[in-house]
């Protein structure tokens, strides 16, 4: 450690002591030791068991916000009482809720029909609050991450509440891409070498791609993309099925607090919730997402989508989109407020 401090000197006598101090926290960190990292190829070992097929639907509402709110209420109604799209299997619909949901709109969703469970905030560590800086839904985003407290299911559909649906989204949980998958012994990242990382042995993690990016992680909405779509290493973080597990939770809580001092990050976090899926899920990682079959939802939709019978289309309807969608989505708002009220 005498080197250490000998290098440390005379840096300090050569720069402005900001730089040094920033200089000396990056070259303790990675040489300096700290805790006893774990093992890379640690794994947790419990199994997963998903013979008794609890399954639900969930959303999160975040926000006193009336669009969302309404949105929300049309997803409640598309997936539990319309005759063309509603569960067969009675599999309940639960909307998360956080503090800033008002009283009134938790009791309107619950007299809908839904499963309203109030859930705290995900506590997120300075370097995702800093990059963000925007208002508190996109920070609230991480919520989701709750589904991963909900033992009482084996499987549950997480959809973003302007999600319109074109028919019942019940057999989604029997896709291939919904079995359990070994957690894989392999390709520890630069976060897992150095950090207390431990995984569960088995995990369900399934998704669609996002139309909107393309490999690269650039933007760019695609609303023509081809039918299948292309194959991405970005997942969309608005339709995804996962198996609930306390282990999955933890380990998703220790991913956030990998950064080293906001200077080395696992993912950036102006994507939110969807990049920390695609770190920790990526293609070449230890828990790989898997691709639900394309025919069970779509980003950026178009009128591809409806041709090849996709069930799911992900966009805000009530704002933009193809007249034959808009139109669809007004026509399940008025007959949700027809059997409900407004």
């Amino acid at each position: 450690m005498s080197n250490l401090a000998t290098f440390l000197g005379r840096m300090g006598r050569r720069r402005p002591i900001w730089i040094s101090l920033l200089i000396a926290g990056v070259v303790l960190y990675l040489f300096g030791g700290g805790s006893a990292p774990s093992t890379p190829h640690e794994i947790n070992t419990s199994k997963l068991n998903l013979t008794s097929k609890r399954y639900a639907f969930a959303t999160l509402l975040t926000s006193d916000d009336d669009s969302y709110f309404t949105a929300t209420r049309v997803l409640s109604y598309q997936l539990l009482s319309d005759q063309e799209t509603k569960t067969n299997h009675s599999i309940p619909f639960v909307v998360m809720v956080t503090k800033l949901v008002p009283k009134h709109q938790r009791q309107r969703l619950a007299l809908d029909g839904a499963t309203v469970v109030y859930v705290e905030d995900v506590p997120l560590p300075w370097w995702i609050r800093q990059r963000l800086r925007r208002p508190s839904r996109f920070g609230d985003q991480f919520t989701k991450l709750r589904i991963f407290q909900m033992l009482e299911y084996d499987l549950v559909l997480y959809l973003d509440a302007d999600t319109l649906l074109m028919k019942s989204l019940d057999g989604v949980f029997n896709d291939e891409a919904c079995k359990p998958s070994d957690t894989q012994t392999t390709n520890p990242s630069f976060f897992e070498n150095d950090r207390p990382l431990v995984p569960p042995a088995q995990y369900v993690f399934a998704a669609r791609p996002d139309n909107g990016r393309s490999n690269d992680g650039s933007n760019g909405g695609n609303y023509e993309h081809p039918i299948p779509p292309m194959e991405r290493d970005q997942l969309s973080a608005g339709f995804w099925v996962a198996a609930p597990s306390n282990e999955l939770f933890n380990y998703y809580m220790s991913v956030m607090q990998s950064s080293t001092y906001g200077l080395f990050r696992p993912f950036d976090p102006q994507f939110m919730e969807q990049a920390m899926f695609d770190y920790t899920h990526r293609r070449d990682g230890r828990m790989p997402w898997k691709s639900l079959n394309y025919t069970w939802s779509a980003t950026f939709p178009g009128i591809q989508d409806i041709t090849a019978g996709v069930a799911s289309l992900h966009d805000k309807f009530w704002i933009h989109g193809p007249d034959q969608l808009t139109a669809r989505w007004k026509k399940k708002k008025e007959e949700m407020e027809s059997l409900h009220g407004k």
